[in-house]
């Protein structure tokens, strides 16, 4: 097991896309925060790019792991004697690699970010907590996807219309249960705060003092994280590879 996620590893860091993705997550995010005119404007912009996180490992993971299915490779796994339960959570632990690095980067320039704009260094270590937790939960949901779909492009479209329509959906909810208010409002957040992109709205919009949910985040996190990754390996089990 540990030269099969070896592997995973090592054609991960000799794929240069994910450098790009690397360089562009710390860039994008020290240029934009760090010539805010506000801590407060700069700590806006640092929850907002955040998103690239997840809109950036939605098109790199299916390509990543799409190629397993494209060049065979995958088929010589299961030659080498490697069980199917074994290609799945080696594939699992190099996406959660991915999501981790990207996380990194984007931090690294947010915090740079964070001590020439003046803004709340605490502030920002509460919200890498949560970026964490989300960024592992859809490294689970992306997984799922990319392992199950055998056509690449066919992964990339799904995920790039499972991230507008959930990109749409989240605000939509949150906006409705705010403008109604009462129970409303707590319900829709709850509701919005059990996938990914609806955390990320929830998080950067509702501080947890305010809406209380900081707990059912990270738990809908967690349940995410295990309910794709034990759907998919279950479904990847029966999938038919040729």
């Amino acid at each position: 097991m540990t030269k099969l996620i070896n592997s995973y590893l090592w054609r991960l860091f000799r794929n240069k896309l994910i450098y790009v993705g690397l360089a562009a997550a710390f860039i994008i995010t020290l240029a934009g925060a760090g010539t805010e005119s506000s801590p407060e404007q700069s700590m806006l912009m640092i929850k907002a790019l955040s998103l690239g996180i997840i809109a950036f490992t939605s098109v790199f993971v299916p390509l990543f792991l799409g190629r397993e299915y494209s060049d065979r490779t995958i088929r010589n796994k299961f030659i080498s004697g490697y069980t199917r339960t074994q290609v799945f959570f080696a594939s699992c632990t190099a996406v959660a690699v991915v999501e981790v690095l990207m996380t990194a980067s984007w931090l690294a320039g947010a915090a740079i970010a964070v001590h020439i704009t003046g803004a709340e260094l605490s502030e920002l270590l509460s919200l890498a907590a949560k970026t964490f937790l989300f960024s592992m939960a859809h490294a689970a949901f992306v997984t799922f996807f990319s392992m199950l779909i055998s056509k690449t492009a066919v992964c990339i479209a799904v995920q790039i219309l499972i991230f507008h329509l959930f990109s749409s959906a989240a605000p939509i909810m949150l906006a409705i249960g705010v403008n109604i208010g009462g129970t409303a409002e707590r319900v829709s957040i709850y509701a919005a705060s059990s996938f990914p992109m609806g955390q990320w709205f929830s998080a950067i919009g509702f501080p947890d003092e305010v809406s209380e949910i900081g707990a059912y985040r990270a738990a809908a996190c967690v349940a995410l994280m295990l309910l794709f990754t034990a759907a998919g390996r279950i479904m990847f089990r029966k999938k038919s590879i040729r």
